[in-house]
């Protein structure tokens, strides 16, 4: 059937075919390999085959001359990938058998499929390389007889079993043993989606295991194809770690998603995987740790009762097929001195979902081995078992790139499609351009136009769809093809210069996003050195394809591959699918067993390195080297030849955590020169600066590497994670982490990263005793907060960028969901940013070592004791979402609060909040929470996090109690019914209420006439409270207090002020012919009437008192005259409602304060005003009156206006613990400046939290400030400033609150807690919560007290 015969070497493995059976006729015997009935490969008697060691067999598989190439029919024949394992030769009569040298010719090759010549192939494989092992087809039993030709014969018998168990330690044929097949039962993480998959494993010889997975997943299998998502494991840990470092081959069928892990197909029917793993240095009792996914990415199933990824023991669940009886436990021999630096990061079941990385090359910086540059050696990157690594090869996710002695048809462009409907306006003239360019060269130039010609608006828009663009070019997603022209690529180079021109012009921004954008563009860009930019750039393969180095003419077949497949392409329409060409060549010429000349081997290698170079992909090392030698004498030279000395070193396997540390610390003093050259402009040279700006960002790309073995050497990627540190490793991994933002700071110019890194640096030079003491441990806390936010704002600001974008531009240009999903994960799990944020997590494990602490956070104690109810997880507390929703009583796990939610008006159904993030105990939400008797609990942990997540929709124990948090899954029944403290009505919708609405007066007689605060403490309390409210009276008595306590030891401050009494505001409307319409209004909103219409009267009662109503002249004029000389000074106009600060009903920051009010402006000052009167009529403000049955129109507002203080911290104060309700002890939170970053919760990050027992003023620290950012008031003078507060970078870590404790247990101590003791005993002898602030110059303000909620 097959009289012309091209052939194509393959690796077959012999389980992957249903029937290996022998064919042929008269004294010749074919071996053939059948797949659904087609005949895929055959071992010929015409060919002499050498073989290797128990493990692989070179065969040849038929296709039809012509097939492949231009204009033929698709080839009918099945290509498998596969290799022949655990073969060996049985001696017949002689009691020994006979395996093979796997030096032998041919044994081993990683070479991908090469065409060849058959009579030339025939010649090759005809050669005898050992005398002894040259093995013939005989015609000898039904079974099928490999014969030597010393006579000597082994059988492959039917059933697939190999003789003496396949490694040489039998005499005899030994049929395999009856399988023995385990189930494991499958299950998502929500537990929504089952299967199982029945598994066998067969031990072939001491290092080689078959392995058979059947799955039963039809929710997954009846729509789409199954992947194994897999990796190795230890005995004892369970870090993923590459396959590759382990087994001599994966299943050929599948792709490399990361560095810990391999993706397999299953085949069959899309249900059944089989593979035989032969350990490269013997059985050592490792482990294969999986997961089943779906092709899609969508449904990831893991092992039902571990709850993790499911585990084959080989050593346990193996049936050893060698014979003796019965099932034999697998021994594990003593593991092997390591040989290679570790693998690359490790990470934990659901790091292994999906994982890309976006710089391979660089990612094995640490495993490269020098080589001798005088002989023109490049530097190569090799695998842990020895095997170099091409990086191009790896990455590459486009159609196959195939080595051919002709000119193929490259023009296809089937992958990809031009959709540009419902795009932003630069994506559709990016995919719109890419339809019409079809080359490398046309695409670079339509970006170049893009970008270049663009006048600055939406540059950040441009420049993140440029580097999607651009990277899923460099990664074969989007084809790039010839285009019918010659173009050289010096005109490729030219592009590339213009737009490092344009790119530079805005590099010197300080937005994070835009230089983000930039540093992964830079790498997408060919270079533009004076090597390229001549006329006839990279001649050198030339030479070679006219046999350079070939002198005895041994390569005339690869090197018309290389004519055709490099040289030609190359210099007529180059594109990154010649890197990947380049490499596979080099792999053929430098596979075990080749005999290519060392001089024409050497030339491809000079060739390769300067491809690499043109395409951007050189590693780190090579970079360095040949910039220090052009430029040798600068700072950046001899900066980064300290670093390469350095990094001779860290690369050794076994190098210490100091000298990681100490290459770290030099590699970014290397990024340091090398950035200020930079930005100095003492390098002019365009070219240089490209060279010299990628040797930075591949300085960065190394860093990852070293702070991955970092990690592993301090713990911080072990499974179960390390929690026992010791005070000299709680000082390295601050180190590692100070190091690690550095590193961030100088690519992001990120303030507070900096300030991470010389926090962290400073703690790691305290004493071993401090670091191991509970101030010690609260302090490594604060800082591991703070770098783990930092990390997590950065983590957003790539998510920000590239995300959606990836998501528009993918199925535009059709490219693969996979690939699109996975870009801007691949970007975050690429970047120091992955490694600094396990350091961090690493820092918190071992401050709860230290400190005791449990990883989660009592902010609102139960008062019903342990509580049962499923579990809900919401994005946010919205109060419209959990009253329509939530039907059934549930606690709620929240992905993120602003501290300011009202949650009286969630409804009935909410039990208990778990908030996944860090809260201050006295904020608005923390309050109002305490005063629903809603529990509230903060994970301050991610992996707690991530466990509770995956209770969503189970029945959950939640206890929330001071130092004893307890959230876990349980079978005890429901706890009762809806909350006695949600509101009988929650919806405006809902029937008439029987209950009565409450009515609360208010005294509007004096609405024309302002009162300061010494009119107002004149008078009665009772006065003062019916005309201007509670807020204003009792802050009118501390002005009072405080002038009188100026002799007293307990002496504080208390700002002036001036109040505009109830009724101003019906006072404006009446002035504005808006009564009625104010009027009519209110009475919507205090009926039943459906939640539509409630809503539209609320917009625009809203709308009519914040745009419309002001107060007037007159009561300007009056406020100035009652603030006397502070009228010159910048006020707060704050809230002060008869509906707040009201026993059982505080609604603690539900109505606004207006800061930064010039009172010499009436316009701002009047704006401020009708700020404060139209809070009354916010959606919360309205649902919290509603849930606790007041009646809209009895609401009323009267606007306080007050001097603005500049506190150097705020302070709030309960003289009742409110957590642990002892009247004994006080409980106070102190932040950097404005009080906004207490109360509100909108700044992320724990507050300085102190206990102060009343009888003798003693302090106890329970957490140091981790906020890293502060509010204080705009004072820049611009109109977009007035009436704003800014939030600004603050060093908490340095303040005296943290490093001084004398002075701290003083004001603390002392002063503050004395002052609650003051005005406790002052104010009615209730709890009081105290708000206040502490100047710079030591001076204790209070600016507001009530009764403690």
């Amino acid at each position: 059937n097959f009289p012309h015969l091209f052939v194509k070497t393959m690796m077959i493995s012999l389980p992957s075919f249903p029937a290996a059976f022998v064919r042929g006729g008269g004294g010749s015997r074919e071996i053939v390999l059948r797949s659904s009935e087609t005949d895929v490969g055959f071992v010929s008697s015409s060919s002499r085959v050498p073989l290797s060691s128990r493990c692989r067999l070179s065969l040849v598989c038929l296709r039809r001359r012509g097939e492949g190439e231009r204009g033929s029919a698709p080839s009918l024949l099945r290509r498998r990938r596969g290799r022949i394992t655990s073969f060996a030769v049985n001696a017949g009569t002689t009691p020994k058998s006979t395996t093979f040298d796997a030096n032998d010719r041919y044994a081993r090759t990683a070479n991908p499929f090469y065409e060849a010549n058959c009579e030339r192939y025939v010649e090759k494989i005809l050669v005898k390389v050992d005398e002894n092992v040259v093995m013939k087809m005989k015609k000898n039993s039904e079974d099928g007889v490999l014969s030597r030709n010393d006579g000597s014969a082994t059988t492959v018998a039917a059933n697939g079993a190999l003789p003496g168990g396949g490694d040489g330690g039998g005499d005899n044929t030994t049929p395999l043993k009856e399988e023995r097949w385990e189930k494991i039962h499958l299950s998502t993480e929500d537990e929504r989606t089952k299967g199982s998959m029945d598994v066998s494993v067969v031990k072939l010889s001491d290092a080689a295991f078959r392995v058979k997975v059947k799955l039963d997943c039809p929710s997954i299998l009846n729509e789409q194809d199954a992947l194994m998502h897999w990796g190795m494991i230890g005995q004892e840990d369970e870090d993923w770690k590459s396959p590759k470092h382990f087994v001599r081959s994966v299943p050929p069928n599948g792709r490399e998603p990361d560095a810990q892990s391999e993706e397999s197909k299953f085949l069959n029917g899309r249900d059944c995987f089989e593979h035989v793993f032969e350990f490269t240095n013997g059985y050592r009792g490792e482990r294969m740790a999986m997961l089943i996914r779906s092709e899609d990415c969508e449904t990831w199933l893991r092992d039902e009762g571990r709850r993790s990824h499911a585990i084959l023991d080989f050593g346990r669940m193996a049936v050893d097929a060698r014979g003796g009886g019965s099932q034999q436990r697998v021994a594990a021999a003593p593991a092997p001195n390591p040989v290679a630096p570790p693998p690359p990061p490790q990470r934990q079941e659901e790091d292994h979902h999906h994982r890309h990385r976006e710089e391979d090359n660089n990612s094995h910086e640490q495993q490269q081995q020098q080589h001798n540059h005088n002989h023109n050696q490049q530097q190569s990157t090799n695998s842990n078992n020895g095997e170099r690594v091409f990086a191009a090869v790896s990455n590459w996710v486009g159609d196959d790139v195939e080595l051919s002695n002709n000119r193929k048809d490259r023009s296809s462009r089937d992958r990809n499609r031009w959709d540009t409907s419902n795009l932003p306006s630069f994506a559709a003239a990016l995919v719109s351009n890419d339809q019409s360019a079809s080359s490398w060269r046309q695409k670079l130039q339509s970006v170049e136009k893009l970008l270049c010609e663009n006048d600055g608006n939406d540059m950040e828009d441009a420049l993140a769809y440029s580097t999607i663009y651009l990277f899923w070019i460099s990664v074969g997603a989007i084809s790039c093809v010839e285009d019918g022209t010659h173009y050289r690529p010096n005109h490729h180079a030219g592009s590339a210069e213009r737009m490092f021109g344009k790119i530079e012009s805005i590099e010197g921004t300080d937005n994070m996003s835009t230089l983000a954008a930039i540093r992964r563009l830079h790498p997408r860009l060919p270079a533009f050195t004076a090597e390229f930019t001549q006329s006839v750039p990279l001649t050198r393969i030339r030479d070679i394809a006219h046999g350079k180095g070939d002198e005895h003419g041994k390569c005339r077949e690869v090197r018309q591959e290389i004519k055709h497949t490099i040289q030609n392409k190359l210099h007529r329409c180059a594109g990154p699918e010649d890197l990947v060409a380049s490499e596979k060549m080099l792999q053929k010429l430098t596979a075990p067993g080749t005999d290519y000349p060392k001089a024409f081997v050497d030339e491809f290698e000079i060739f390769y390195r300067e491809l690499k170079e043109f395409f951007n992909a050189s590693g780190v090392a090579e970079r360095l080297e040949k910039l220090a030698n052009q430029d040798g004498g600068s700072k950046s030279a001899d900066a980064a030849n300290a670093f390469l000395r350095a990094k001779a070193n860290a690369d050794y396997q076994n190098a210490s955590l100091k000298s990681l540390l100490e290459t770290l610390r030099l590699l970014h003093e290397s990024r340091t020169e090398i950035v200020r050259s930079l930005e100095s402009g003492n390098i002019q040279d365009m070219s240089a600066r490209q060279q010299w700006r990628l040797a930075e960002i591949s300085l960065e790309d190394y860093a990852f590497v070293l702070l991955s073995r970092c990690s592993n050497l301090l713990g911080a990627e072990s499974e179960p994670p390390k929690q026992n540190y010791t005070s000299e490793e709680v000082s390295e991994c601050l180190n590692a982490l100070a190091v690690s933002f550095d590193t961030l700071h100088l690519s992001s110019k990120s303030e507070e990263m900096q300030r991470v890194a010389e926090d962290a640096r400073k703690l790691a030079g305290e004493s071993a005793s401090f670091l191991g003491s509970n101030d010690g441990g609260l302090r490594v806390n604060a800082i591991a907060e703070r770098a783990k936010r930092a990390a997590e704002n950065f983590c957003d600001v790539l998510e920000n960028l590239f995300t959606n974008r990836a998501h528009q531009l993918g199925p535009a240009l059709g490219i693969d969901n996979y690939v699109v999903d996975i870009f801007t994960e691949g970007q975050i799990r690429a970047s120091v940013v992955f490694q600094s944020a396990k350091l961090a997590g690493a820092l918190s494990r071992a401050s709860r070592n230290i400190t005791g602490a449990q990883g989660w956070d009592c902010v609102v104690q139960s008062s019903e004791g342990d509580i049962v109810y499923p579990l809900r997880r919401v994005e946010r507390l919205d109060p419209n979402y959990c009253r329509e929703n939530i039907t059934e009583p549930c606690i709620l796990l929240c992905d993120s609060a602003d501290g300011d939610e009202e949650v009286s008006t969630m409804g009935p159904n909410v039990m208990g909040i778990i908030l996944s993030h860090a809260l201050p105990h006295l904020s608005h939400l923390a309050l109002r929470a305490r005063q629903s008797a809603v529990p509230l609990v903060a994970v301050e942990d991610g992996a707690l996090t991530e466990t509770i997540r995956s209770f969503e929709g189970k029945n959950v124990l939640l206890r929330s109690k001071p130092g004893d948090v307890k959230i876990e899954l349980t079978d005890a029944p429901v706890s009762g019914g809806a909350s006695s403290s949600a509101p009988a009505v929650s919806t405006a919708s809902a029937t008439a209420s029987t209950a009565a609405t409450i009515s609360i007066a208010a005294d509007t007689s004096y609405a024309n006439d302002p009162l300061s605060f010494a009119k107002l403490s004149e008078s009665t309390l009772d006065f003062a409270v019916s005309v201007a409210g509670s807020k204003s009276a009792f802050c009118a008595k501390l002005e009072k207090l405080s002038s009188d306590s100026h002799s007293s030891p307990f002496a504080f401050s208390a700002p002036t002020g001036v109040a505009i009494p109830f009724g101003a505001m019906e006072v404006a409307a009446e002035e504005a012919g808006k009564t009625q319409y104010l009027q009519e209004r209110l009475q919507i909103l205090d009926s039943n009437v459906p939640e539509v219409d409630l809503e539209a009267a609320r917009r625009e009662l809203f709308a009519l008192v914040e745009n419309e109503l002001r107060p007037s002249q007159e009561v300007y004029q009056k406020v100035l005259a009652g603030m006397g000389a502070s009228a010159n000074s910048k006020a707060f106009v704050r809230s002060s409602a008869n509906v707040e600060d009201l026993a059982g009903m505080s609604a603690a920051g539900l109505y606004d304060s207006i800061p930064n009010v010039d009172l010499q402006s009436y316009d701002q000052f009047a704006l401020a005003v009708s700020k404060v009167w139209a809070s009354l009529y916010t959606a919360r403000a309205v649902a919290s009156r509603k849930a606790a049955r007041v009646s809209q129109k009895d609401a009323k507002m009267c606007a306080l206006v007050q001097v603005a203080l500049k506190p150097e911290c705020s302070f709030v104060l309960h003289t009742k613990h409110p957590l642990t309700e002892s009247d004994q002890d006080m409980y106070a939170e102190m932040a950097l400046g404005l009080g906004e970053t207490l109360a509100s919760g909108n700044v992320r990050g724990t507050p300085w939290r102190f206990d102060i027992a009343k009888a003798t003023k003693e302090v106890t620290v329970k957490t140091f400030s981790s906020f890293g950012e502060m509010y204080i008031a705009d004072d820049s003078n611009s109109d977009s400033s007035a009436l704003q507060m800014k939030r600004v970078f603050c060093d908490d870590g340095n303040h005296w609150l943290t490093t001084d404790e004398k002075r701290r247990n003083d004001v603390v101590g002392a002063k503050l807690g004395g002052l609650g003791i003051y005005l406790e005993s002052t104010l009615g002898n209730v709890p009081q919560d105290v708000e206040g602030c502490l100047l710079s110059d030591g001076t204790l303000c209070v600016v507001q007290a009530r009764p403690q909620p």
